[in-house]
């Protein structure tokens, strides 16, 4: 396979090239995780499985703050992720409810009627948030959101359609 590679009278000059396995590997991880050649070259830099997959030797390379600082030259600050997904279902509904002349309702709540229920009775009860978060399973976020605006959360319940669910 490697005599089909090579041209016939080219005279080798320079660095050597890349083996033809190596160059195989490289496109695997190329297609398979849709890299750019930019993020290619940067994931064999700071991967250590992309590496061992690479057959690449085991160099350390740069260290953390030199790869820190390339990979935020190279995703402009932050990486694209959840967040960007997250904002745009946001978006398509809610221009969704501006075509059907709709009000945007947001997300459905995280809780069930029945756990919104248990957190007000054992907030009444003088019941720690640490407890709280054990009997209903619920984070702690969520049971502050419903002890400081109760009545925000039972329209949310109401609105978002979680009345049917239990918890």
């Amino acid at each position: 396979m490697t005599g089909d590679l090579r041209q016939q009278g080219v005279q080798e000059t320079g660095r050597l090239g890349l083996q033809a396995e190596a160059v195989l590997r490289y496109a695997l991880l190329k297609q398979y995780r849709q890299l750019s050649y930019e993020e290619l070259a940067f994931h064999l830099e700071d991967s250590a499985s992309f590496r061992a997959f690479a057959r690449l030797p085991s160099d350390p390379g740069p260290d953390a703050a030199s790869r820190q600082e390339r990979a935020h030259r190279l995703y402009g600050g932050h990486r694209p992720g959840p967040a960007e997904a997250t904002k745009e279902a946001q978006h398509a509904g809610i221009n969704l409810a501006k075509a059907t002349g709709e009000r945007y309702k947001g997300r459905k709540p995280s809780f069930s009627r029945g756990q919104f229920e248990t957190v007000r009775n054992m907030l009444g009860q003088a019941a720690g948030v640490s407890m709280i978060t054990h009997a209903t399973g619920l984070s702690r976020q969520t049971i502050y959101r419903i002890k400081h605006d109760a009545a925000g959360s039972e329209a949310a319940l109401i609105s978002g359609g979680s009345e049917a669910s239990t918890g």
